[in-house]
């Protein structure tokens, strides 16, 4: 599953000033250590770590649904539909979704637990998030606004909340610090980002109503299968959008009838996904979109999660459930589709995202 330029990040850490700081260093280390220790090929040791880590990404979905206490059929359900997103191998590839992904889903599982040293599992996890990818770094303050809810932080003292937030911004922090001493400058990866891949960040795109909407000839390139790979990361941006809309709406029906969810338990997932979408929108959109479907898949994931808890909470009639399993296999089947084909361009060294 090597691809795409899935060796730039091995020889940005090693070669140049500029490439040093193009990518945040987590995932190079990691890679690099594999590299050291089997003696292998760079494209090689980026293979093997990200297929190591994605053991420890499914492992740590296993362990949220069993959590949940979730039945054998949920289990299946959502495993398929995270492994169908078309973008969903790029946990196996050579690429820092594997370890950004299992990082961040560490950091929030620990973060939600009840467990004496959780804290301490969370921050480190935090730590690798906030290194792999500058996204992370905004993750790393929900322990603090969570601590204001009291039944979503598992009766945790503040100051562990303020400690876990501490720990996890080291990394991203600790990197900002390196480009300063040893470049004389912190903002060098963000410059470098500016000059090399033309991205500028935009906060006010996500504000852009047209983005989130479906257009009808993407729609049907999609189901004809003729959707070009950079439409379809701009065909992600609503149809993320839309997970969120419809959630939002049931979320709201669920509150008005008082029905008891448990909604503190999804708050964790439902403000990580908000953040990631926000960032990815606002981050994408001076470069029309492109790689969007690949940035939405951490996204993507913790609103299965977000989905496989509701749907374990609310229990809904099986006349109800018949139609909408209808329609997620159907959604399935042309997300897996595409995912193929995807990974066939992929594997031919094409561009995807």
């Amino acid at each position: 599953m090597s691809g795409y330029h899935s060796d730039w990040p091995p020889v940005a850490f090693h070669y140049g000033a500029q490439s040093d700081v193009a990518f945040f260093p987590a995932y190079p280390v990691f890679s690099n250590t594999v590299r050291f220790l089997l003696n292998v090929s760079p494209t090689t040791a980026l293979l093997i770590t990200a297929q190591f880590l994605s053991i420890i990404f499914w492992a740590y979905v296993l362990l949220f649904l069993r959590r949940w206490r979730a039945p054998i059929w949920m289990i299946i359900l959502a495993c398929v539909a995270i492994l169908c997103y078309p973008s969903g191998f790029f946990i196996m590839a050579g690429y820092s979704e594997s370890l950004f992904i299992t990082s961040a889903l560490g950091f929030i599982y620990w973060n939600s637990s009840n467990a004496k040293y959780a804290w301490v599992w969370a921050g480190l996890h935090g730590f690798i998030m906030s290194a792999t990818r500058v996204f992370g770094l905004p993750l790393c303050i929900l322990p603090v606004v969570i601590s204001i809810f009291p039944r979503a932080r598992k009766q945790q003292a503040t100051w562990k909340s303020w400690a876990t937030a501490v720990i996890a911004s080291g990394g991203a922090l600790g990197f900002f610090l390196f480009c300063q001493l040893y470049f004389g400058h912190w903002n060098l990866y963000f410059v470098t980002q500016e000059q090399n891949w033309h991205v500028h960040a935009n906060y006010l795109a996500f504000f852009h109503w047209d983005i989130h909407m479906f257009k009808f000839s993407m729609m049907k390139a999609f189901l004809t299968q003729h959707i070009h790979v950079n439409d379809l990361s701009k065909l992600s941006v609503p149809f993320v959008s839309f997970l969120f809309i419809v959630l939002g709406i049931v979320e709201t029906a669920l509150l008005l009838k008082r029905r008891m969810t448990h909604l503190e338990e999804r708050l964790w997932l439902y403000l990580s996904a908000f953040i990631l979408h926000f960032l990815t929108i606002s981050a994408l959109a001076s470069k029309h979109f492109i790689s969007v479907i690949r940035y939405s898949l951490p996204t993507y994931i913790f609103l299965v999660l977000v989905i496989a808890h509701l749907g374990i909470q609310i229990s809904p009639r099986k006349k109800i459930w018949l139609p909408i399993l209808l329609a997620v296999a159907m959604l399935i089947v042309c997300m897996m589709s595409t995912q193929i084909h995807l990974i066939q361009r992929f594997t031919a060294s094409l561009w995807v995202a």
